[in-house]
C-alpha cells in the first residue's frame, strides 16, 4: 500500500510572494528571466537551472549541480530554513475560475510518498512520461539531493472522509506559510496557504483514511517517473512530497485543454477536405445554437454580441455538445484565403471512435473527449501523427487565446475541446491506459518553492523521520528552524521590504511614467510581424477599436497615433482650431499645450493660477464671459508635474452653456486611473498616452474626435500631414492608419486593454483610488502633500519634501539596493519635490513595499 510520512519541511525565511514559481514545464525562457529579476532567491534557480546560470563558488559545474550548491548556499545563509519539527503539511488553495462566478477552496494533504525501487502498483498514472523530460528530472533529482516541488495526487474518497479530515485540520490554526500569486492574463489571483500538521494522533489519522487507497497522479508524471528511476538505480526506496486531493472534492478543477493545429503547408491543403476525411465516422454540422448561427459563418461584428463573439459563441456550442456523445468537439477553421474563421460542430458516428485502418482505442477512452475527437480530427482528419503533436499543435486553456493564436496565423484550425472529467482521470489510470498528451490540466497549480524537503532528512525504514536533537540557537544555519512569516529574526530589515514589494523588477518603476509593463503585454509585443495594410493589420485595429471606446468611454471614434501625447495635443490645435484658445495653465503639461497653439499660430489666452493649485470651473467661467467667445478650451486633467486633478467635471457642465467652445482635455496620467466619460462630458477631443495607466510602453497616442470637431477641422487650412485628424479619421473607418503604425506595440495594446477589462473598470478605478488615499496619508504624516486637496491626482502623489532629503541620494538607495525607483520633482519643484508613481498594474502590496523602503531609508 502506499505508505506517507511527515517530515521537517524547508521553507523560505523571506515572504514567499516573490520568491515561489510555476512548475518548471510551465515556465519558458522570458518568464524564467523576470523571475529572476523579482528576487535572485526565486526558486526557479533549483527547480529549473540553466548552463548558464552563475555558480555560487565560481566554478564550472554543469546546471544540476550548481542548483544543488544554490540549494546548499541557500540553507546555510538562513534563506532556507527548517521547520521545527516533522509534520504533515494541510495546502489549502484559494482561487476563481473564469465563467464561474464565485471563490473555490481545494485542500490537498502535503507529505512524503515512499517510492520503492520495483514496483509502485497504488500509484497509477494517466499519461505517458518520455525520455528527455524524465532524465532531465532525474538528474536535477540525483543532483540536488532535494526537492522543491510536489507530485500532484488524487485519491478515491466517497465517503467523504479524506475532505473532513482536511478541513479539521485546517480548522485547527492559522496557516504558517501564505502566497499570493496575482492574476495573470485571464486566470484569476490565487492564494496558496500551508497548515502545519504535528499531532501524532491526527498524522495516524490520516495514514490510516490512505490505507488500501490507490493514487491516482494527476500532474507530476515526469517527476514520479524520475524518483522510480532513481530508486532503481540505488536498489532502495526513497522518499518524495506530494500532494494528496480528494477525487470527490468539487473544487478539483480540469480545465480543457484547446488544441491549435500549426499551419504548415499540407495541413492548410487537409483544411478544406476536413468533413471528406471524417466521412462515415463524423458529422461536421453548423452551428446549434442560435448565437452560434448568429456569428456563423463568418465572424458577425455587432457589438451586441460582446467584446469577442466568435469565443461566445465557441462557449455556447461546448456548453449545447450532446452529453452522450464522446468526442463531440467544437471546431473553428480558418480556411486559405477566408477573411473570417468558421464555426462547425463535430459529432461522432455512432461507435466510431476510430477509422477502419486504425488500432481501436482502449475501453476507457472510447468514452474520452480528448482521446475520440484527437483521433477523429487531429489524426484521421489533418493527419497529425501522435508522435508530432508536440510539435504541430500548441495547447491554449481559454478560448479567446486560442481565436486570437488563430487570427494572428498561428495556426489553421483550432479544435474545442469540453475539460476532462475527474472520473475519466480515475477510470483510465485503473485500467493501466494512456490519455493523449496535455488531456488534462489540474488547476491550479502546485507552487515550486511553498515547501522544500531536504533528502537528508528521509524517515526511516518504518517511516518514521530523524530526531531532532540540537535546539535552534547551536543548530547550523543549514538545519535551523524558521519561524512563521510573522518572525523576522533571520531576515534583515531592508530585505524584508525589498521582498515585500511583489514582482519587483530591476528597476521596478513608482514614477508617473513609464509604468511597468506586464509580462504578457512584452511577449504579446513579439509576435511576427505583418504588413500594416494586410488584412491581419485590419483585423488587429478593429479588436482594438471597440476597447478603447469602451476605456474613453464613447460611442465615437478613438484614433490610434504612433506618436507621444504631446502629438495629440499638437494635432488637436493644428486640426480643429480655427480661432481663439483659452489655456489653463496650473502646472508643466498645461503650459506645454498653452506653447504648442502659439507655435501653430493660433491667438492663445491663458488662464494661470499657481502650481500646486487647482483650475476653479467659476474661474473658468469668469474667463469665458470677459473675453470669450474661444474656438476652444485646453486643459490638462491630472497635471503631472504637480499632483493636480483638476475638476474636469465642474468644467465640463458650465461649458454646456458654451455651445460654440470645444472642449479639449488631455488625460495622459488620468486615463485608466478614473473614470472619464467622454460623451457624457461631451469632450470634444480627449488626448491619453499607452505610457502611463495603461501600462503600456511609450509610442501610442490616442485621441478621441467628436464629430463637431471633425466639422470643424474641414474648414481649418495648414492642419499638416502627419496629424491631420481628418485624414486619421478616414483611414480609422478602413482599419487602418494613415503612416506605418507601431504593430508591435499594438500587439501589446490589445492584450493590456483586455487585461483591464478582465480586472473590470470599476475594480481598476477602485484600485487607483484606494492607493492613491494610501500614499496621500502616508505623505502627510511624513512630509506633506503638495497640492491642494481635495484636487489630488489617482495615478501619482507628489509630496513636500519637508525633510530636505537628497532625492538622488534616496533613489540611488532604492534602485541600487532595492531595485525600485521613485522620481524628484518636476522643473522648477526638482528639488522642492519627489513624486510617487502608483498607476497602471501596481498594487497597494507593492506601494506599501515602496513606502517602507523609504521610512527605512529616512529613519521612521
Amino acid at each position: 500500500m502506499p505508505e506517507i510520512a511527515p517530515f521537517r519541511a524547508v521553507v523560505y525565511n523571506v515572504p514567499l510572494d516573490g520568491v515561489v514559481c510555476p512548475p518548471y514545464d510551465k515556465i519558458d525562457d522570458a518568464q524564467r528571466a523576470e523571475l529572476l529579476e523579482h528576487s535572485e532567491h526565486n526558486a526557479v534557480r533549483i527547480v529549473l537551472p540553466r548552463d548558464e546560470d552563475p555558480d555560487p563558488d565560481g566554478g564550472s559545474r554543469d546546471r544540476y549541480r550548481k542548483a544543488r550548491a544554490v540549494w546548499e548556499r541557500w540553507l546555510h545563509d538562513g534563506i532556507l530554513g527548517k521547520r521545527p519539527q516533522p509534520a504533515m503539511y494541510v495546502l489549502r488553495q484559494t482561487f476563481e475560475t473564469l465563467g464561474r462566478p464565485g471563490t473555490r477552496e481545494r485542500r490537498g494533504l502535503l507529505a512524503l510518498l515512499r517510492i520503492d525501487p520495483d514496483d509502485n502498483p497504488k500509484v497509477l498514472a494517466h499519461e505517458q512520461s518520455f525520455d528527455g523530460p524524465r532524465r532531465d528530472r532525474e538528474r536535477l533529482g540525483e543532483a540536488l539531493a532535494g526537492d522543491f516541488d510536489q507530485i500532484m495526487l488524487l485519491v478515491e474518497d466517497e465517503d467523504g472522509g479524506i475532505r473532513t479530515i482536511l478541513h479539521e485540520a485546517v480548522a485547527a490554526g492559522p496557516a504558517f506559510r501564505k502566497a499570493k500569486v496575482a492574476a495573470h492574463g485571464r486566470d484569476r489571483a490565487e492564494i496558496h496557504a500551508l497548515h502545519e500538521v504535528t499531532d501524532e494522533g491526527e498524522i495516524a489519522g490520516l495514514r490510516e483514511a490512505l490505507r488500501g487507497k490507490d493514487l491516482m497522479i494527476a500532474d507530476g508524471h515526469h517527476r514520479f517517473a524520475a524518483a522510480v528511476a532513481l530508486a532503481k538505480a540505488s536498489g532502495q526506496s526513497i522518499w518524495r512530497q506530494v500532494v494528496i486531493f480528494s477525487a470527490s472534492d468539487p473544487d478539483c478543477v480540469i480545465l480543457p485543454t484547446h488544441r491549435l493545429v500549426s499551419p504548415a503547408e499540407p495541413m492548410r491543403a487537409r483544411v478544406a477536405s476536413i468533413a471528406e476525411a471524417l466521412d462515415g465516422l463524423a458529422r461536421i454540422e453548423e452551428p446549434a445554437t442560435a448565437l452560434g448561427r448568429r456569428v456563423g459563418p463568418g465572424e458577425a461584428a455587432s457589438p451586441a454580441l460582446g467584446e469577442d463573439p466568435l469565443a461566445d459563441a465557441v462557449a455556447e456550442e461546448l456548453a449545447a455538445l450532446p452529453d452522450d456523445v464522446p468526442g463531440a468537439a467544437v471546431i473553428v477553421v480558418r480556411a486559405p484565403g477566408a477573411n473570417a474563421p468558421v464555426l462547425r460542430r463535430v459529432i461522432p458516428e455512432p461507435n466510431a471512435a476510430t477509422g477502419p485502418d486504425d488500432e481501436p482505442l482502449a475501453e476507457p477512452l472510447r468514452s474520452h473527449d480528448v482521446a475520440v475527437a484527437q483521433r477523429l480530427v487531429l489524426e484521421r482528419a489533418l493527419g497529425v501523427e501522435p508522435e508530432a503533436i508536440a510539435i504541430s499543435v500548441d495547447f491554449h486553456r481559454h478560448i479567446p487565446d486560442a481565436l486570437a493564436a488563430l487570427r494572428r496565423g498561428e495556426g489553421s484550425v483550432v479544435l474545442f475541446l469540453r475539460p476532462t472529467r475527474v472520473d475519466q482521470v480515475i477510470a483510465v489510470c485503473k485500467a493501466g491506459a494512456r490519455m493523449p498528451q496535455k488531456s488534462t490540466d489540474f488547476y491550479p497549480k502546485l507552487l515550486s518553492g511553498l515547501c522544500g524537503y531536504d533528502h537528508r532528512d528521509a524517515p526511516d525504514a518504518s517511516g518514521g523521520t530523524p530526531p531532532t536533537t540540537m535546539s535552534d540557537d547551536s543548530a547550523p544555519a543549514a538545519s535551523r528552524p524558521v519561524k512563521p512569516d510573522g518572525d523576522k529574526r533571520t531576515t534583515s530589515r531592508s530585505g524584508r521590504m525589498k521582498a515585500r514589494i511583489l514582482g519587483a523588477t530591476r528597476p521596478r518603476l513608482f514614477i508617473p511614467g513609464p509604468t511597468n509593463v506586464d509580462e504578457a503585454v512584452r511577449k504579446a509585443m513579439t509576435a511576427p510581424m505583418i504588413g500594416h495594410r494586410s488584412d491581419d493589420y485590419r483585423e488587429l485595429h478593429s479588436e482594438i477599436k471597440p476597447l478603447l471606446r469602451d476605456l474613453f468611454m464613447t460611442e465615437g471614434r478613438v484614433l490610434v497615433m504612433t506618436a507621444s501625447a504631446t502629438a495629440g495635443m499638437e494635432a488637436a490645435i493644428r486640426s480643429c482650431v480655427g480661432g481663439r484658445v483659452l489655456a489653463l495653465v496650473n502646472g508643466a503639461f498645461s503650459e506645454r499645450w498653452r506653447e504648442i497653439a502659439i507655435a501653430c499660430g493660433k491667438e492663445v489666452d491663458a488662464l494661470e493660477v499657481p502650481w500646486g493649485k487647482a483650475i476653479r470651473a467659476v474661474d473658468v467661467a469668469a474667463a469665458l464671459e470677459a473675453k470669450g467667445p474661444y474656438d476652444a478650451i485646453t486643459v490638462v486633467h491630472s497635471e503631472t508635474s504637480t499632483g493636480v486633478l483638476n475638476p474636469l467635471f465642474e468644467i465640463a457642465q458650465l461649458l454646456r452653456n458654451h455651445k460654440d467652445t470645444m472642449l479639449m482635455v488631455d488625460t495622459v496620467s488620468s486615463m485608466g486611473t478614473v473614470a472619464i466619460p467622454v460623451d457624457r462630458l461631451r469632450i470634444d477631443v480627449c488626448v491619453t498616452g499607452s505610457q502611463k495607466a495603461l501600462a503600456l510602453p511609450p509610442g501610442l497616442c490616442f485621441v478621441s474626435v467628436s464629430e463637431r470637431a471633425l466639422e470643424r477641422a474641414k474648414s481649418v487650412t495648414g492642419r499638416g500631414r502627419y496629424l491631420d485628424l481628418i485624414d486619421a479619421a478616414k483611414y480609422d473607418d478602413k482599419d487602418m492608419t494613415p503612416s506605418t503604425p507601431a504593430i508591435s506595440l499594438l500587439y501589446g495594446l490589445r492584450v493590456a486593454l483586455e487585461r483591464i477589462f478582465e480586472e473590470g473598470l470599476d475594480a481598476r478605478f477602485q484600485r487607483h483610488l484606494v492607493m492613491a488615499a494610501r500614499c496621500r496619508a502616508w505623505a502627510k504624516e511624513r512630509f506633506a502633500l503638495y497640492p491642494e486637496e481635495p484636487h489630488v491626482a489617482y495615478g501619482l502623489t507628489t509630496v513636500t519634501n519637508t525633510r530636505k532629503l537628497d532625492i538622488g541620494a534616496l533613489n540611488s538607495y532604492l534602485s541600487t539596493d532595492h531595485g525600485v525607483v521613485i522620481s524628484n520633482g518636476y522643473g522648477k519643484l526638482k528639488d522642492e519635490t519627489f513624486r510617487i508613481g502608483h498607476m497602471g498594474d501596481t498594487t497597494l502590496e507593492e506601494l506599501d513595499g515602496l513606502l517602507d523602503l523609504i521610512d527605512a531609508y529616512v529613519g521612521f
